[in-house]
Order: C-alpha cells, then structure tokens, then sequence
C-alpha cells in the first residue's frame, strides 16, 4: 500500500508592484524587474527570459539589498524564484507601489 507524500503549507503570498533587481553570480550586469508576487519564501518577475531553471541570482527587492534566490522555473517571460532564507516581507514591500496590508507575525 503506497503511502501519500505530506504536504507542505506554501507561504502567503501578496500580489505587488514592485521593482526588482537582479544579477547573476559572477557577472556585474544589473537588470530590473516587475516583481508580480512575493512571499517569504520566493517570488515572481517579468522579463526574466534570460534566466535559467536552478540558477543562482542575487536580487534586490523593497529595503532588501541581497537576497540569494534560486530560478525555479521560467515561461512566457516570467521566472519563479525561491529564496535560499526566508525574507522580511515588510522591508520587502517598503517600496512598494501600492503596498499590500502589513503581513502580520
């Protein structure tokens, strides 16, 4: 009898509008971004056709300078990210456009 694997709760996220930045390991171009959705544990941003699926980026997010992420997935211009250490999400979202309500702790 096979047994379901559990699953996990996946963090709230917050629809944004936020700019991004980002740059690859080992290289000193910047790039900027349309952060579209944010959590804890990752995001997702346009015009990201650059990157590759478990590459390493340093990103710029709010009053967050460097946060270490990992592309999860890239289609259709966007990339899912997965941070290596859970964000602040309120200093992540301290420039933000239209800032979502305060995540609560």
């Amino acid at each position: 009898m096979e047994t379901a694997s559990p699953v996990t709760a996946r963090a709230q996220r917050y629809n944004v509008f936020l700019t991004a930045t980002s740059e690859r390991f080992g290289e000193q171009q910047v790039t900027r971004h349309r952060m579209r959705n944010l959590s804890a544990e990752g995001a997702c941003i346009d015009t990201a056709d650059m990157f590759r699926p478990n590459e390493t980026l340093l990103v710029g997010i709010g009053t967050l300078a460097e946060v270490i992420a990992q592309v999860r997935w890239v289609r259709a211009g966007l990339a899912g990210l997965k941070f290596t250490h859970t964000i602040d999400i309120n200093r992540a979202l301290g420039k933000a456009a239209i800032p979502p309500k305060r995540h609560l702790e």
